[in-house]
């Protein structure tokens, strides 16, 4: 097996000191610039926040707080319509009490695109 951040602790187990030492020592190896293990989280974190809830997301990384989750959701046009048309698919035809002829013209949901 081959490891990619060895350390020989007592538990066999990378301790956080290890890791720092081991990832300043990659960095150098390979000529990047030194960059905090944490920015692998975070772009982690930034890129699920495209693919699930903001909910979800907080749990998997363990926030306590919604508030730090928030960090990581960026939310914008495409996103937006993603969620929608979702939602509108979801929907799936509920017709208690009333139909699409009953239904104001400007309360119906419509999608928007762009060219």
């Amino acid at each position: 097996m081959v490891q990619l951040f060895p350390a020989r602790t007592q538990s066999g187990h990378i301790e956080q000191s290890s890791l720092k030492k081991q990832h300043a020592k990659a960095c150098r190896i390979s000529g990047i610039e030194h960059f905090p293990p944490y920015t692998f989280r975070h772009t982690c974190l930034t890129l699920w926040s495209s693919y699930t809830d903001p909910y979800a997301l907080a749990y998997f990384a363990g926030h306590t707080s919604f508030v730090t989750t928030r960090r990581y959701v960026h939310p914008n046009m495409e996103t937006g319509r993603t969620a929608m048309e979702r939602a509108h698919e979801a929907r799936g035809g509920h017709r208690i009490g009333h139909n699409d002829d009953t239904v104001a013209p400007e309360t119906k949901l419509q999608v928007f695109t762009t060219n």
